[in-house]
């Protein structure tokens, strides 16, 4: 019912673009597909696509092949370097590498569960081209307690519970040494980004393109000022989005998606 009421609300605010655009159409009728059908697989560009949540893999598709999110300019058009924390399920790493064929991009992703399926996902490419790491990134090489909900959701937190799962996790510091350049920067890690920001600040001058899913939780506090001076500190412009448009915002208190605040940062350096 949820994912319906969202998808009609979504499909007659953009009716006029079902006319003329497209890719509208396309997602327009991937969201009927959706809705009719129970499959857990769907197609993109001749390739199945093994899914964990109907709801999830629309908005996903929406923001990352229609939206396109995560387009980029690179200097280095023979082997750009990406890097993909929070790859789900591969979507972001499946447009990345459709659209920046010579790249070489790298995907963390604790849940054994969801991990499994974006081995499938990613099958069709050259394997040169990308690696996949089971590994949560964090500020060191440890094992920590996750939340795996299966979805897009799962999250590192002390905690007990059926769906808690120990996972392994990096120092994603010390592996950004790796390199002398980095295009793009993917962060999409539900909440791990108030301790991972500041501890790969040193590193950020490698990035020239960066994009952040800020989290802000009642337990966590708020943090955004802190990741948006490291920003600025480390030479990024920057625009900030809300997926979430709420009636009456100053006096709405309501948490959405486990979040009282969502905000999506789109950064990179110019000149």
């Amino acid at each position: 019912m949820q994912m319906l009421r969202g998808f009609i609300v979504f499909f007659f605010g953009g009716l006029p673009k079902f006319f003329i655009n497209k890719n509208f159409r396309k997602l327009f009728l991937l969201g009927i597909k959706l809705l009719i059908f129970p499959s857990k697989s769907y197609r993109i560009s001749g390739k199945a696509i093994q899914i964990n949540d109907k709801l999830g893999f629309f908005w996903q598709y929406y923001d990352i092949f229609y939206r396109q999110y995560y387009h980029f300019s690179t200097t280095q058009k023979s082997a750009p370097v990406i890097l993909d924390c929070g790859a789900n399920i591969g979507l972001s790493a499946f447009w990345f590498l459709k659209n920046y064929p010579q790249a070489k991009v790298y995907c963390f992703e604790p849940d054994p569960d969801v991990f499994e399926k974006l081995k499938y996902n990613l099958s069709c490419f050259k394997p040169e081209n990308y690696e996949l790491i089971n590994k949560a990134v964090f500020t060191s090489n440890t094992t920590q307690t996750f939340v795996a909900d299966g979805k897009d959701g799962g999250m590192l937190k002390e905690t007990i519970g059926n769906n808690v799962i120990k996972v392994e996790t990096l120092d994603f510091k010390e592996f950004m040494k790796n390199f002398s350049k980095i295009d793009m920067l993917k962060i999409d890690i539900e909440g791990a980004e108030q301790q991972l920001i500041p501890h790969i600040k040193d590193e950020l001058h490698k990035v020239n393109n960066l994009f952040i899913e800020y989290h802000q939780r009642e337990s966590s506090g708020a943090f955004l000022s802190e990741i948006l001076q490291t920003l600025e500190e480390t030479g990024f412009y920057y625009r900030l989005e809300s997926p979430v448009k709420l009636q009456q915002p100053i006096t709405n208190q309501r948490i959405v998606n486990g979040c009282f605040l969502q905000i999506n940062i789109f950064a990179s350096k110019i000149g």
